[in-house]
């Protein structure tokens, strides 16, 4: 018999949209100009409605990059905060070329009902113009008494992941472990997820790329409230022993042994598996259970949109 989740899921996290006003090299979720999937305000309001009926009691808005959608964001804060969530957002800070252009936006998205602001600040957001940004979003924030904050990444920091593993990985080739000894996901609680993500295409990521889910094949407070990480079987494999248990559940240790068969870290390990899987349709669980087995998306997570 499958365990029962311990601590439902409680907080939600909108990416709002794909698009973004830069094509970061670390970026789980290959955000970039040119990803145009966003939600529609319908979407927004439903999957509000179904979250609150599966008790969750925070949501946060990103991307992507959400402030370029600007008039939606502040819709959905404020349909949200009239809804009863606690309300975060995360950003960039590209909007903040000026003081007071900043505080227009800032003033604008507390108002709406956004309780916290999480800033991306470091070289992979574009240097010295926009780390210049992200201070005078900070300071914007803060005035308009939003809980801000920098996130600042520096390549030890970064989880290989998305466009990391493919743009840099080679970058710490010296410290690549053979992929036998990631025997453990060290960031994500498979088990106990506490907050998912939600995408445009109502795919439901307990880790980005790996959802558990997908709203309108099922409806999403049952996605929510009725996870089960056995129902899963890469997500068992990967409670069971990490990304190298995951491998051999698959059989992929000749794919992922070729050339030297190390890794940068457990993600990047978890990551090229996964898009080994895609390539094979995620065999006969995917085909024969897509209403709970729909795991392996969308193409964006994986830089094939």
């Amino acid at each position: 018999m499958a365990e029962a989740s311990a601590e439902k899921i409680s907080a939600l996290h909108f990416l709002l949209t794909y698009q973004c006003s830069r094509s970061c090299p670390h970026c789980f979720v290959w955000g970039s100009p040119g990803h145009p999937a966003t939600m529609a305000r319908e979407d927004i309001s439903r999957w509000l409605d179904e979250a609150a009926k599966a008790g969750v009691g925070r949501v946060a808005f990103e991307g992507g990059e959400p402030f370029l959608h600007f008039g939606l964001l502040l819709d959905s804060i404020r349909e949200a905060k009239g809804k009863g969530f606690s309300i975060g957002l995360v950003t960039n800070g590209y909007w903040a070329v000026s003081p007071a252009g900043a505080r227009t936006y800032a003033r604008a998205v507390a108002e709406a009902g956004a309780v916290s602001m999480m800033i991306s600040a470091d070289d992979y957001h574009g240097g010295p113009v926009e780390a210049g940004r992200a201070e005078t979003a900070l300071a914007a924030g803060q005035e308009a008494g939003l809980e801000a904050y920098l996130s600042r990444t520096q390549l030890s920091g970064v989880m290989f992941r998305g466009r990391a593993a493919d743009r840099l990985a080679q970058a710490v080739a010296a410290s690549h472990r053979a992929w036998s000894e990631f025997e453990k996901c060290p960031y994500e609680n498979l088990r106990n997820p506490g907050r998912v993500h939600l995408d445009a295409y109502g795919f439901v990521h307990a880790c980005q790329g790996l959802a558990i889910g997908k709203a309108g094949a099922r409806p999403l407070a049952e996605i929510l409230t009725g996870y089960r990480a056995d129902d899963y079987p890469l997500i068992a494999a990967l409670l069971r022993g990490g990304p190298a248990e995951a491998v051999r559940a698959f059989s992929l240790e000749k794919e992922i042994g070729a050339g030297t068969g190390k890794y940068a870290d457990a993600c990047h390990l978890c990551y090229q598996a996964r898009k080994l899987l895609r390539e094979r349709g995620l065999g006969h669980e995917a085909e024969s259970r897509p209403d709970r087995l729909d795991l392996l998306g969308p193409g964006e997570m994986y830089g094939q949109a």
